[in-house]
């Protein structure tokens, strides 16, 4: 979502990923004029993007009352895309009863990354089956984290952290399974 008008607030539009489940995302932001920005990228490299369709919407939000608003989609959801695409990397998420865990959010590091701020790839959110695909994957091995947004009322979100950290090295189009069990202590990765 771009700012395009209207009055500055403290509120930064910013991006944020739809939960698959839904199709929805929650943005606090000031009354004005907004362009809203859909695409269907999957992952989100803070180098480089995967972007294959977009759609622009422009939207007012007004003080007051409740700001809702829906947005049809004209092309192939990127589900579509993803299982159309034979190249990629699968990772599943399970829970301890082998049932799969869907909305969470994946974000992966390269273990050889060097660099003060170690680069991220955001490479979505787990489906109704505990998948995520990564369609523009690199060859290198990785860690990161699976974590389940929680509401708990219009302004407060938890973040719960997998108890074990995803660690896996891709060699090439493979699959990966993973056991999901939430962390019990601080909510924060180590």
């Amino acid at each position: 979502m771009e700012y395009t008008g209207g009055e500055k607030g403290p509120y930064p539009p910013g991006d944020a990923l739809t939960t698959p489940s839904t199709g929805s995302v929650t943005r606090e932001v000031h009354p004005a004029q907004y362009n809203v920005i859909l695409t269907d990228r999957k992952q989100l490299d803070y180098e480089c993007v995967s972007q294959r369709n977009q759609m622009t919407f422009p939207i007012t939000v007004t003080k007051g009352g409740e700001n809702k608003f829906t947005f049809v989609w004209e092309y192939p959801t990127p589900q579509e895309l993803d299982l159309a695409t034979e190249d990629k990397v699968t990772l599943t998420f399970l829970d301890a009863d082998g049932n799969p865990v869907s909305d969470l959010w994946i974000t992966v590091f390269p273990d050889d990354d060097h660099r003060p701020e170690p680069r991220q790839l955001v490479i979505g959110e787990t489906d109704a089956f505990g998948r995520v695909y990564w369609v523009n994957y690199e060859e290198s091995s990785f860690h990161g984290y699976a974590l389940m947004t929680v509401s708990q009322g219009e302004e407060d979100q938890l973040y719960i952290y997998g108890a074990h950290p995803v660690a896996f090295t891709v060699t090439g189009s493979e699959e990966f399974t993973f056991l999901w069990v939430p962390r019990t202590d601080d909510p924060s990765p180590s």
